[in-house]
């Protein structure tokens, strides 16, 4: 009797909203935040290194990673460091990259316990956006996916929307910031 009663409601209440955002004009639609609209798996670029990576833009996880099978910490000024090869495309060229740790975290993982990843800052262009971001160093070869960009980075550091029904939809077209390319310690253009 419940049910009976509350299904004629819910499809009212459908129809609606359904209704409501029909009634959006030309002049409102110009008015909304006019947000970069990317694919649940792009094109990105890397600094350093310039490497051209796909990545998978996932609002199902939390954070960022990238693939670091090797990474190993060491100390450098009395801080922790880290020092990892970065890969392009079909691994044929190779960067040393040597990052200061931002911090440590733990990692949800499906079916295991929780396992604790280093965090750096990484440069990364995503259409025509660059970025610096934190990225946890991650295994990521068993995966089809050299990078990941999680939600938190799309929402706060990029402002983009991803469709999930695109794929592959941009190039990376940023410039390259000169402290990028002289550098391993990038940061975001000035």
């Amino acid at each position: 009797m419940r049910i009976a009663a509350f299904f004629p409601a819910l499809t009212a209440a459908f129809f609606a909203a359904q209704t409501r955002a029909a009634d959006v004009t030309s002049a409102q639609k110009e008015d909304l935040p006019k947000q970069l609209v990317v694919g649940w798996v792009e094109r990105v670029k890397i600094y350093p290194g310039e490497f051209v990576l796909k990545a998978r833009i996932d609002t199902g996880a939390k954070s960022s990673s990238i693939n670091a099978p090797h990474a190993t910490t060491f100390q450098k000024n009395g801080e922790t460091w880290v020092r990892f090869e970065l890969s392009g495309p079909k691994g044929k060229e190779t960067v040393l990259v040597e990052k200061k740790v931002e911090r440590r975290v733990k990692i949800k993982r499906k079916g295991g316990p929780p396992k604790e990843r280093v965090v750096i800052r990484l440069a990364v262009c995503l259409g025509n956006l660059f970025r610096e971001i934190e990225v946890n160093l991650a295994d990521r070869r068993g995966f089809n996916y050299p990078v990941l960009i999680g939600r938190l980075d799309l929402a706060n550091t990029f402002d983009v929307l991803v469709n999930s029904r695109v794929k592959n939809s941009l190039a990376p077209s940023c410039t390259a910031p000169l402290q990028a390319e002289a550098s391993t310690e990038a940061g975001p253009p000035e």
